[in-house]
């Protein structure tokens, strides 16, 4: 029999190559609401979240991907100056606070640092456990205003590389919807307003991302990771996939 090769079945062939492993996880209290639903990075329609409560002293492990499978190895810390001042912002649902976040539990709740005097605040966020040999991408999320009266500018640092998020509450809150409305406030993911993007970290094993606030606390609501597989080994793979279908021919 003559079989000769399809472009289907040349794309089933490679497709699984170009898969890409992303942890999301949402900062939240224990009694708090897991995010659910896509974000920023590219992934599977509802990844699964990791709903996380750190502190000053813990060490987060056992992560899964975004299809439930358990990532090994890699690990999450969140510290603060001394120890001392971080603190988890619950889901909130007051129509006086973050009116422009109500219908979006990633970014409702997470992390901030409360340490006085408020010139020593800071969050370090370090995620370890990381193969040397990988290239990552990160997605790092914060909800930065209390209220609709107050805006915040974060700076977070990665390996020298700092990037800045101005979020601004009452443009929010006036574009996506009116305040105290329960009905009519929608979020969207707006890099520099409520998500940072750090690409192509290469040859590390942990990646620590240093925040700092200028107006308010330093907050963190969650991240997404994407482990990208090296090109070399997907060309490779498409090559072997592309063999094996002209030997059947």
């Amino acid at each position: 029999m003559n079989l000769k090769p399809t472009i289907g079945a040349i794309i089933l062939s490679i497709t699984p190559l170009y898969s890409t492993t992303i942890i999301s996880a949402d900062f939240q209290p224990g009694a708090g609401t897991t995010y659910v639903g896509t974000a920023v990075a590219p992934t599977i329609t509802n990844p699964i979240w990791n709903g996380v409560a750190p502190n000053n002293t813990n060490t987060i492990t056992n992560f899964v991907d975004e299809g439930g499978t358990i990532v090994p190895g890699v690990d999450l810390e969140i510290r603060s100056p001394n120890n001392t001042g971080l603190i988890i912002q619950p889901d909130n649902t007051n129509p006086n606070n973050e009116p422009q976040f109500r219908n979006n539990s990633l970014l409702t709740d997470y992390v901030f640092d409360n340490t006085m005097p408020a010139t020593d605040r800071e969050l370090t966020l370090t995620l370890g456990g990381l193969d040397v040999t990988q290239t990552y991408n990160l997605w790092l999320y914060a909800g930065t205003a209390f209220n609709s009266e107050l805006t915040n500018t974060l700076t977070i640092t990665i390996d020298g590389v700092a990037q800045s998020l101005t979020y601004d509450a009452v443009a929010a809150a006036n574009d996506q919807g009116t305040p105290g409305d329960l009905t009519d406030d929608t979020t969207d993911f707006i890099e520099g307003n409520n998500y940072l993007f750090f690409g192509g970290i290469t040859g590390v094993t942990e990646i620590e991302a240093l925040v700092n606030g200028a107006s308010r606390e330093p907050t963190l609501s969650g991240f997404q990771l994407q482990a990208v597989p090296e090109p070399s080994i997907a060309i490779l793979g498409f090559l072997g996939g592309a063999f094996l279908l002209r030997r059947r021919r």
